[in-house]
């Protein structure tokens, strides 16, 4: 257990499908075929069981799929915003999550002044501080708006720099989002590589992403889920 940074046993958890919810999630169009044919408009409590497993240092895990209330409801519960129904979820070590950092990309200030104070450039010299941020700037390809309001960026710019936040910063595991798979292809490219990259570092890598050719050259096991 030494080496294993996340380990999932028995997990479920109870999720709230209610017609506003799903059409905010899949859409008008969507959610109207689903009305239409009973399939997705039905309101309730349903369960969601993940596949059991233990994500270990060096390793890759993806959660393939389209569907991203279900991977973003497992990113939840591993940073204990959501808690499972059911089974356990054990942590050893730290981790650095693309979402929560994407959460924190608003307001006035600008991405320069987030990352000097975030909490990742505690103990470090100021120039330290400086050439990381340079680098996670540089990576994401924003370098040219560092100095602009969280604001103004769009919404795939915010997950190009949480995605180089979360790959750059010091942690034991990483958890990365679908929603980089929404980037352009260079982009998707560079993490990707990074990725191999951090494997080698020993890092923990869990990714909720699309099954694509790529992905499998990186990721070391699959796991899925259930609708009970």
């Amino acid at each position: 257990m030494d080496n294993t940074v996340i380990h999932f046993k028995n997990v479920t958890l109870s999720a709230s499908f209610s017609a506003k919810g799903l059409m905010a999630r899949i859409g008008t169009a969507a959610a109207s075929l689903g009305n239409r044919d009973g399939l997705l408009w039905n309101t309730g409590v349903r369960i969601i069981r993940y596949d059991d497993f233990s994500l270990d240092k060096g390793k890759c895990i993806a959660l393939c799929g389209n569907d991203h209330f279900v991977q973003d409801t497992l990113l939840d519960m591993i940073t204990n915003q959501k808690n499972p129904a059911t089974g356990e979820i054990e942590i050893n070590g730290i981790l650095s999550s693309a979402k929560q950092h994407r959460k924190r990309l608003h307001g006035r200030h600008s991405a320069v002044d987030l990352l000097s104070r975030n909490a990742f450039s505690t103990n470090k010299t100021t120039l330290q501080t400086s050439l990381l941020i340079e680098k996670i700037l540089i990576f994401s390809d924003l370098l040219a708006v560092g100095h602009v309001k969280l604001n103004a960026l769009s919404f795939i710019e915010k997950v190009q720099l949480s995605t180089a936040i979360a790959l750059l910063t010091e942690a034991d595991g990483i958890l990365l989002e679908s929603y980089l798979f929404g980037c352009q292809q260079s982009m998707q490219n560079k993490i990707l590589d990074r990725i191999h990259l951090q494997k080698w570092d020993n890092k923990a890598i869990l990714i909720a992403a699309p099954e694509t050719e790529y992905v499998r050259s990186v990721a070391d096991r699959y796991i899925s889920y259930k609708l009970l």
